[in-house]
């Protein structure tokens, strides 16, 4: 039994980095504009940069930490710390061993050799990779986790994300539940004084019944959300969408500062103009002001969409 164990595991990572290699390729081919690939540590986003320069891509990881940062710079992997305020650190391999041997000889003597320490694991820690040569550094890194990661050795593959179909791939459906509910006596007209859930849509109808519809999984990616947007304004008038954003994917929208788009006040209408292509959601209008800012809210009303953010 261990050896078929040890056969459906290779055979698994096999397929996963068959996967992640097709999705890749697709990217700098053109034939695919976004994907994630998602794991328990962080999240990484890899985008084509700019609208008017079909062959370039960029990537961002989410929630760096020192040990990942040093293994970038070893294997000569160049990024940036844009939501970082702080010095970026040049910890060397001869610093991390020093600082290893004063910690086993416990000489009571402190070296702070990290300025960026305190960000690690957080959004501030954010790592951006510009240019086709970082963004494959990145990539090459990624595909061999198993040895560069330890901290992913042990656990499953990474989930792929991508609106498009790639190999190996599968459709994923999340849980749906959509409830009905009765407007209270004072008569409210939107669903205001609802009490709203990371993820619900909530669309008045006539009379005095509402509607709730709760979408849960581990991750919607963004072009699902779009998706489920264009589908209630085609039903109805208004709507209130509220959602909770990943916690390990928080930062991923400095990636709008990259994309050489111009930028828009609110989301498409039927009188505004279409989104980029470049992050793989026509219908979505990208506000590049929001670029270290996270979605929280929409309200939909009769062709207008309003965004709630945190910042």
């Amino acid at each position: 039994m261990h050896e078929e164990e040890n056969e459906f595991l290779l055979k698994r990572y096999q397929d996963w980095e068959d996967s992640f290699q097709n999705l890749y390729y697709m990217l700098r081919k053109n034939q695919l504009n976004i994907f994630y690939v998602y794991t328990a540590q962080f999240v990484a986003l890899f985008i084509r940069g700019n609208c008017l320069e079909k062959q370039s891509c960029n990537a961002y990881l989410s929630q760096s930490t020192r040990g990942i940062r040093s293994l970038l710079r070893k294997h000569g992997v160049c990024f940036s710390m844009p939501l970082c305020n702080a010095e970026v650190e040049q910890v060397t391999d001869d610093d991390l061993m020093e600082f290893s041997k004063i910690q086993t000889l416990n000489l009571g003597q402190t070296l702070h050799i990290d300025a960026l320490s305190e960000v690690d694991n957080t959004t501030e820690s954010l790592l951006s990779f510009t240019g086709n040569k970082s963004v494959h550094g990145l990539y090459d890194v990624l595909l061999n986790y198993k040895s560069f990661l330890n901290s992913l050795s042990a656990t499953d593959v990474p989930v792929l994300y991508s609106p498009v179909p790639f190999q190996n791939g599968c459709l994923h459906i999340p849980e749906v539940i959509c409830r009905e509910m009765r407007k209270a006596d004072t008569g409210l007209s939107s669903s205001t004084g609802l009490d709203e859930e990371p993820g619900s849509v909530f669309a008045p109808p006539p009379g005095n019944m509402c509607y709730s519809m709760e979408i849960k999984d581990v991750v919607i990616p963004p072009w699902v959300a779009s998706g489920i947007c264009a589908a209630m304004s085609s039903d109805t008038d208004r709507f209130d969408l509220t959602m909770g954003t990943e916690p390990s994917s928080m930062g991923l929208n400095a990636a709008f500062t990259s994309i050489g788009v111009s930028g828009q006040s609110k989301a498409p209408s039927e009188s505004s103009p279409e989104g980029c292509e470049a992050i793989g959601i026509p219908s979505a209008v990208l506000v590049r002001s929001l670029h270290s800012a996270s979605l929280r809210r929409l309200s939909y009303n009769h062709g207008e969409y309003l965004a709630h953010t945190t910042v």
